[in-house]
């Protein structure tokens, strides 16, 4: 019987773990036992749910930066305590590789998926393809966000040139974040595999088209994500429109700053700050008239997915696979990143413009259904592993 093994190091809820389980979903040609391992935390129960096959869960007690900045918050800590750990770090590393050394060791795995968010990401992650790598093990490294730029040192540019001799393929969520890879980490172009996020279709649910009018984010809320951005420009729109609504709903580094500045704009009766939604996703959308991604950053996100399929026109940035997924003026308004201009009159000519919502919106779930929809990534997964004769 074979025997699969997927290791993530994970410290936040995003895309990157619903990817994984989609992707190990998908693996079901892999027949066998399924062992998934990650750092203490790592994989939320709502993940596990999603599995379709049973899998032996294992965390393991690995000590990264990522573990750092993951349990020390503050700012001037960090500072403080990273000195420390860059002095104890190769006693640590060593100790990283005895424990994922081991796993690999008791598992006796036939395949290793190892999921990162970006790259180069999880310190540990790349330390288990490395291992994988020098134990001959097939071997698949996932990233699912653009990369760092490229290696500024002979030390990162030996630590990509090994992982990439270390993995049979690395699948990717979007064009851009090969490209990226290629250019910027010289990643073998013949070892990238795009594989784009999908989900299973869903009828759309009514909504009314307003007034008043509801702006909606679903996204973790980081700086990084553009929430600044928005509430900046819905601050704007708000002071010459009393019938427009912000719905933010996450959880993230901006919190509690979107939670101050809300109340110092005096804008409390109208941005509706909902935290981490453990809710139905399609329900949340139901209420939202315009979607709004202004992301500095992205892989292939799946909210952006789930607003197509709900049928909601949507503004986002181009960062990303984001312009793989909608197009500008047909299924989307693409707007550049951190451009809080640009935002306003984008959401404006929406807000004024009903008839409008609704072409982008019905071209949006059009392309979702033809392009992202229930089996898509099930088939391209089959021929990936039918490809490698796993």
């Amino acid at each position: 019987m074979k025997r699969l093994l997927v290791y993530t190091e994970n410290y936040a809820r995003g895309g990157g773990n619903r990817y994984l389980i989609d992707f190990t979903n998908s693996a079901s040609s892999f027949e066998g036992t399924l062992t998934i391992a990650s750092n203490p935390g790592g994989i939320y129960q709502e993940d596990i749910a999603r599995l379709k096959r049973p899998a032996h869960c294992i965390e393991l007690p690995v000590t990264t930066r990522g573990w750092l900045y993951n349990v020390i918050h503050t700012r001037w800590l960090r500072r403080l305590a990273l000195p420390v750990y860059l002095l104890v770090f190769p006693v640590l590393a060593l100790r990283n590789i005895w424990l994922l050394d081991s796993l690999l060791r008791s598992v006796k795995p036939d395949l290793v998926i190892c999921c990162n968010g970006g790259y180069p990401g999880g310190s540990s992650v790349l330390l288990m393809t490395w291992l994988a790598g020098r134990r001959k093990l097939p071997c698949v490294l996932s990233i699912v966000s653009t990369p760092r730029q490229g290696a500024s040192n002979w030390l990162s540019r030996f630590i990509d040139r090994s992982i990439w001799q270390s993995v049979d393929c690395v699948t990717v969520n979007a064009v851009a974040v090969r490209d990226a890879l290629v250019h910027e980490r010289g990643l073998p172009i013949a070892k990238a595999c795009v594989l784009y996020n999908c989900l299973e279709d869903r009828a759309p649910l009514p909504r009314k088209d307003g007034p008043p009018v509801f702006i909606g984010c679903i996204s973790r809320m980081d700086f990084s994500k553009g929430v600044r951005e928005l509430l900046d420009a819905f601050s704007r729109l708000a002071t010459r429109d009393p019938d427009i609504r912000l719905i933010l709903a996450g959880q993230g580094d901006a919190s509690d700053w979107l939670a101050g500045e809300v109340s110092a704009r005096g804008l409390t009766a109208r941005v509706q700050l909902l935290g981490h939604w453990s809710g139905p996703v399609d329900e949340l959308l139901s209420k939202m008239n315009i979607f709004v991604l202004p992301s500095w950053q992205e892989g292939f996100p799946y909210c952006l997915l789930e607003a197509m399929r709900a049928e909601i026109p949507i503004v986002a940035t181009d960062v990303g696979g984001i312009p793989e997924a909608v197009e500008d003026g047909i299924s989307a308004i693409i707007v550049p990143p951190k451009n809080s201009d640009r935002l306003v009159i984008a959401i404006e000519h929406l807000v004024k413009n009903v008839s409008f919502r609704h072409l982008l919106a019905g071209n949006a779930r059009k392309r979702f259904l033809e392009r992202f929809s229930d089996g898509r990534l099930d088939e391209s997964v089959g021929k990936l592993f039918t490809r490698h004769d796993w």
